[in-house]
């Protein structure tokens, strides 16, 4: 008779319970870049605390402060942004206040809470959730921008913000709101700037955008190649059967129609591309030769599907495409998934200008981070020189521009069967903060 062996199966799942159980005690080990995390089967049965985290004083008398915990106010008072005299004009309007440290050199702007007759203390704002700081020499750089906002308001002048970052921005999750909000306010109708493709346009909902037969380079993808990188970090040449085309979505009550278009090529050739509005036949134009950026415009088309041929080369350089108003204000979304914000650095100074004299932008947000931290960082301090030299560039090249620096938000990691916020954020914060103090640029915490 046949010995009987299931004995040896309890054998195997006690020695696999136990070594589960044992696992929790092991350190993560990482593995040719991968990590292996530890395993809890307890993690559920233990009582994991929070960690506080650091709180970290702020500079004295070094920053502009805008408290914009009241931001929905706004709407209430667009003639706030539209004043152009200086701070006098702002301390004659209801539920606004304006309060100075005792040496005068830092101002706290902020609404009233209409529950409230009463301005906040200095020390309850500095110690709010949402601040926004200006490092700028006695905070000019966006006192003009709000005075820019004024003209834009009056429709004396047109406005643009540039705003790169990472996969935190892509698709227009976030820039989709900042920019409807801006335009409810400031006027204006387009989306602004769109590459030729995007790895992101099958969930972006902003613009539709399908295209084919192009070869893409990016900073990030393509670290040995040498191309000459549009604004955005991105350019693209036109291979066989290629076609780009865009169309509005009728949902966004400023994106629903096309008006104003400009696409943003170089070429060293003279030559033509064809394009159709509304898929109504094929019209041709020129392509001039030039060693410059160049751009061709495309006035009050009224349409709300545009696409795009252009003839097969490799050294004719395509960027994107911009949709706009005559008026407004307008957000150009330059995503980058995977750019810790020092790729930026690759792209030449004399491109950079030769964009800004196209866009003439008034603000430039940089919103980088996520992709620097881990849950194990500790040392920050090699990232903070090479950006604050990435913010130097910026600054050359975009002389007239307010640059504002986001923190990165909140990001979580499993400990025990808990999500906490990883420790390595409020230390990303902080040199995030260095950053634009050194720089002497405007920052924006987006994680408290």
């Amino acid at each position: 008779m046949d010995e009987n062996k299931l004995y040896k199966s309890l054998i195997i799942c006690v020695l696999v319970l136990a070594g589960l159980s044992l696992g929790a005690f092991f350190p993560r080990i990482n593995v040719a870049g991968f990590e292996l995390k530890s395993v809890d089967l307890f993690s559920d049965l233990r009582s994991n605390y929070r960690k506080n985290a650091a709180v970290h004083n702020l500079q004295a008398n070094q920053s502009v402060i805008f408290d914009l915990t009241y931001l929905p106010y706004l709407h209430g008072f667009t003639h706030y942004l539209t004043a152009s005299g200086g701070i006098s004009p702002l301390l004659a309007l209801p539920n606004f206040g304006v309060s100075a440290d005792e040496n005068e050199k830092r101002f706290v702007y902020r609404f009233k809470d209409d529950r409230s007759v009463s301005l906040k203390s200095i020390a309850e704002l500095l110690a709010g959730p949402v601040l926004f700081e200006d490092f700028s020499p006695e905070g000019r750089s966006m006192k003009q921008f709000f005075k820019e906002l004024g003209a834009i308001k009056r429709g004396e002048e047109k406005g643009r913000i540039a705003f790169f970052g990472d996969s935190f921005i892509e698709g227009d999750i976030f820039c989709s709101d900042v920019r409807n909000s801006l335009q409810d306010l400031f006027g204006g109708n387009g989306v602004g700037f769109v590459p030729i493709t995007s790895e992101v346009a099958q969930f972006r909902s902003t613009i539709g955008h399908t295209f084919t037969g192009f070869r893409s380079y990016s900073l990030v993808k393509n670290d040995s190649v040498s191309e000459p990188f549009g604004a955005g970090g991105y350019c693209f040449t036109a291979g066989e059967d290629n076609d780009v085309t865009y169309s509005v979505n009728p949902k966004y009550k400023h994106l629903n129609l096309f008006r104003d278009i400009r696409l943003f090529y170089t070429s060293p050739e003279n030559t033509t591309f064809n394009y159709s509005l509304n898929n109504n036949g094929i019209r041709e134009t020129k392509i001039f030769a030039s060693d410059r950026l160049q751009q061709e415009v495309f006035n009050d088309v009224n349409a709300t599907t545009v696409s795009f041929i252009f003839p097969v080369s490799d050294t004719i350089k395509l960027y994107g495409v911009s949709f706009e108003d005559a008026l407004g204000i307008y957000v150009d979304n330059f995503s980058l998934r995977g750019n810790s914000g020092l790729a930026l650095s690759r792209i030449s100074e004399s491109m950079n200008r030769q964009f800004n004299q196209f866009q003439n932008y008034q603000l430039i947000i940089l919103q980088y981070g996520l992709n620097v931290i881990a849950a194990d960082t500790k040392d920050l301090s090699w990232y903070v020189n090479p950006m604050i030299n990435v913010i130097q560039r910026l600054k050359r090249c975009y002389p007239d521009a307010a640059i504002l620096l986001m923190s990165v938000s909140d990001r979580s990691t499993n400990v025990g069967g808990e999500y906490q916020t990883m420790e390595s954020v409020p230390l990303m914060v902080e040199a995030q903060r260095e950053i634009a103090r050194q720089s002497q640029v405007a920052f924006y915490n987006l994680y408290e």
